[in-house]
């Protein structure tokens, strides 16, 4: 597989929109775009003063699409909103390390390729400075070529790196966070802002998540009585939680 490393240059919009923080226009500092990738489409966020004003999705292939046709998808996004932008990126596999284990020659070692040895991907990571940690990730390479091609050298962030700079890391105590997607569940852990573990895991079914969601308690002697579950879902299953709730006294939608 062909991959090449580079540095940080890079739901349901009615429920949960997740644009992880203000990046300012220079004629409207309180307006910006958020396009946040997922495998069968994107999410489009027009945000006024932290207010979704506009948000809709285009159904595509986003990272398997030809890169040319992805391009024009992005070319009449710009044309029609002329504010700076912030990518995301929701896709797997992904791999957080201790700050002090990351070297970025050594990036592509330290992530787990699972994609398409067929494929050419570029490796890509985002510092989480507050927990000391580097999230890794891999990236199809015409993804990221359109990408830069319509936008130029911008920021591309993974959908973890968003929940814990928007979500994860303005929590106290421990605390266990759940974000369900279409595609899995990722499960991270904190005691007193350190992370104890962060994993995603196929969840088909309400139990299977509460399967998990208790191994994590248990493993890391969290108290189901007192420590909380805070979770989004972003499934099309509202009951996903339901077989958890059995087993956690607090959990809690945010």
């Amino acid at each position: 597989m062909n991959r090449t490393t580079m540095p940080e240059t890079g739901n349901n919009p009615d429920i949960n929109p997740m644009p992880s923080r203000q990046i300012m226009d220079k004629q409207n500092p309180s307006k910006y775009i958020s396009i946040r990738f997922e495998p069968d489409g994107f999410y489009l966020y027009i945000v006024d003063n932290k207010d979704i004003v506009v948000s809709e999705f285009t159904t595509c292939k986003p990272y398997t699409i030809e890169q040319n046709e992805l391009i024009e998808l992005l070319d009449n996004v710009k044309k029609n909103y002329d504010y700076h932008v912030e990518i995301q990126y929701l896709n797997y596999p992904n791999i957080i390390v201790p700050g002090y284990l990351f070297q970025k020659d050594l990036a592509d070692q330290l992530l787990n390729f699972t994609v398409s040895e067929k494929k050419k991907t570029v490796t890509l990571f985002n510092h989480l400075s507050d927990i000391d940690a580097v999230n890794i990730f891999g990236v199809p390479e015409n993804f990221t070529t359109a990408i830069n091609s319509v936008f130029g050298e911008i920021h591309i962030l993974h959908h973890i790196t968003v929940l814990f700079r928007k979500y994860v890391l303005s929590l106290r105590g421990d605390f266990v966070f759940v974000y369900t997607n279409k595609e899995k569940s990722d499960i991270i852990a904190m005691r007193n802002g350190k992370l104890l573990i962060c994993n995603s895991y196929k969840t088909d079914t309400s139990e299977d998540l509460a399967y998990y969601v208790v191994s994590v308690f248990n493993r890391f002697q969290l108290n189901s009585e007192s420590d909380k579950v805070y979770y989004i879902n972003d499934t099309l299953h509202p009951q996903l939680l339901d077989a958890t709730k059995k087993f956690i006294s607090h959990c809690i939608p945010v």
